[in-house]
């Protein structure tokens, strides 16, 4: 298709017959235009449908893929501070231990570390029973012992974590 220029008017010609001419007046060459190629090409709107239907898509997964990225950051932090709360407490009940070695009637305490806490209970006389609860931010782990303490001797016959 042509679009053929002339003093105030533009022609417009088809490729089966170039010899003949369909002239308008000016700034009625585009819905001309429009109308040729509509009738040429019937299926033209099915490709911008199936545009908005990729794109429609494409968003989709993209925003699925964000979500699930963050779902997965959120989790392993939260895990990360449940490890911290379970060392603190297992520090707390290594830290009881050595203090009954030097003095049997230990009872416990609270130790602080950074931000994390230690709150240590102890229990028995023969057989000892050593509770400590470590604390990182909202999380809360508990870590239990017993040992018997015999002659200086200090024998752990069971490590727990409890709920």
């Amino acid at each position: 298709m042509k679009v053929l220029k002339a003093a105030n008017t533009s022609c417009l010609t088809g490729s089966l017959r170039p010899q003949t001419a369909r002239c308008v007046p000016p700034g009625n060459v585009e819905p001309v235009q429009q109308a040729v190629l509509a009738a040429r090409n019937p299926q033209a709107g099915q490709v911008l449908v199936a545009l908005l239907a990729f794109m429609a898509t494409v968003i989709a997964l993209t925003t699925m893929a964000t979500v699930i990225t963050l779902t997965n950051a959120l989790a392993t932090s939260k895990y990360g501070s449940g490890q911290e709360a379970l060392s603190t407490a297992e520090l707390g009940v290594e830290n009881a231990m050595i203090r009954l070695l030097r003095d049997p009637s230990y009872t416990g305490e609270t130790l602080t570390i950074g931000t994390k806490t230690a709150t240590v209970n102890v229990s028995g006389s023969a057989t000892k029973t050593i509770t400590s609860i470590g604390k990182s931010g909202d999380f809360r782990r508990t870590v239990q012992v017993t040992a018997t303490y015999t002659n200086n001797v200090f024998t752990i016959t069971n490590w727990s974590e409890t709920p």
